[in-house]
């Protein structure tokens, strides 16, 4: 039986040994790791104090103007990207506006009615007819100001614009 306690802690030595060499690894690849990182920081500096002697000309090795000017190529088109976010954040959502055709439409803006429609269904306002676009910019008839011909209505006054020989309302 003292064989078997023998080696029992004969086994539990050797664990003990390779847990402990596991532990002393671990310490020195913690501090190797450590020496790396500074080794990074300090090349990272390096590469700026070279970026800036670029920026002041003051570079002259092939291989340093060649990676300095990759560098600023980088950083125009970062700048660039973010000019292009700028815009696109300042954009802003404007609701399409649906044009009528040609025929009835409610003045009171619930838009096309139906060829045989007298009144809007939506709010009881009579149906006016809309006249064909014009090719040139139009007048108002209401305020007198000059109109796209796109327009259907006139954006000083909101009045329907409509050409000479189109009726005033539909009846």
């Amino acid at each position: 039986m003292s064989d078997f306690f023998r080696r029992i802690k004969s086994s539990a030595g050797q664990v003990a040994f390779e847990a402990e060499k596991l532990r002393r690894v671990n310490r020195v690849q913690s501090i190797v790791k450590s020496l790396e990182a500074e080794v990074a920081k300090a090349i990272q500096h390096a590469g700026h104090i070279a970026f800036q002697l670029f920026q002041q000309s003051e570079i002259t090795q092939p291989e340093l103007l060649e990676i300095c000017g990759h560098i600023a190529m980088l950083q125009a088109q970062i700048q660039a990207r973010n000019s292009e976010i700028e815009h696109i954040r300042e954009e802003e959502y404007i609701e399409p506006v649906q044009q009528p055709q040609l025929g009835r439409l409610c003045p009171n803006g619930h838009g096309e009615l139906p060829a045989q429609a007298q009144f809007c269904p939506v709010c009881g306002a009579q149906a006016v007819m809309m006249p064909p676009i014009a090719a040139g910019p139009l007048i108002c008839p209401s305020c007198g100001a000059t109109v796209s011909s796109e327009s259907r209505f006139c954006p000083d006054c909101g009045a329907i614009v409509r050409s000479n020989d189109a009726p005033k309302s539909a009846q």
